[in-house]
């Protein structure tokens, strides 16, 4: 029974890692994107004191380097 957990969780991967690979310079695109957007907006949230887009704005610069990271 082990065995197919196993099983599951390396096709699990290679699926993650195929879809990756098919879909790199969509992912850089978007990274791209959101790298160079998302500072500006967090300033112009931070400089009108709208600390709920401030949130958003960082979180997708945030994403945005963790798309980096997964992306490689």
């Amino acid at each position: 029974m082990a065995d197919t957990q196993s099983t599951q969780k390396i096709t699990s991967s290679n699926q993650i890692s195929a879809w990756v690979k098919q879909n790199r310079a969509r992912l850089q695109a978007l990274t791209l994107t959101m790298a160079l957007g998302a500072p500006f907006g967090l300033y112009w949230a931070l400089q009108w004191g709208r600390d709920g887009a401030a949130v958003v704005f960082f979180s997708i610069t945030v994403a945005g380097l963790i798309v980096v990271i997964i992306a490689g």
